[in-house]
């Protein structure tokens, strides 16, 4: 009958009105979680940094090797967030995971054609500090996305930078 019809159609409308409601709460909820991460990632290296300043008073490049160190003791998110320091040529000076020390990654570039390494430089120089990119993750064998936040210390040409993996969040959502 046609007040059937009408009834099935009004509880047909209802549900695809809560489902759209549904994605769009996600949608949002998402990003304000990324936006969340990114703020905690700048006040994860602007704590890092804060750190280095009695090393930044002291003469020259005098006091880089002892900041360096240091940064490298640096661990967040019980153990899995890492701190990471490259010069303006690319080359890893220090790394949470001690990895790569010392080696080359300017013509580093990820699976979509990106130069990791040249944009983190980039954006630490720009001021806007973030960049995005593909990495792979402790245990993993596929890159995942990654939005990484760098600082410039002009006196050394050192970047600092640390990052997270966008599908974390999307896991934890």
């Amino acid at each position: 009958t046609s007040i059937e019809r009408e009834h099935i159609d009004r509880i047909y409308s209802q549900i695809n009105s809560t489902s759209e409601f549904k994605v769009k709460v996600g949608d949002v909820t998402r990003t304000n979680t990324l936006e969340t991460e990114k703020k905690r990632l700048v006040s994860i290296v602007e704590a890092a940094t804060s750190i280095l300043k009695p090393y930044l008073a002291m003469p020259n490049d005098s006091g880089l090797k002892d900041a360096l160190a240091l940064l490298s003791t640096v661990r967040y998110d019980d153990g899995a967030g890492t701190i990471f320091t490259y010069d303006l040529k690319g080359v890893r000076l220090q790394s949470s995971t001690n990895k790569g020390i010392g080696k080359n990654f300017w013509d580093s570039k990820d699976k979509k054609g990106n130069y990791i390494v040249r944009n983190v430089v980039a954006a630490a120089k720009s001021g806007e500090g973030f960049t995005t990119y593909y990495f792979i993750k402790p245990g993993d064998e596929e890159p995942s996305p990654k939005y990484s936040y760098s600082i410039l210390i002009p006196k050394w040409g050192i970047v600092v930078s640390t990052g997270f993996y966008i599908d974390d969040v999307d896991e934890a959502l």
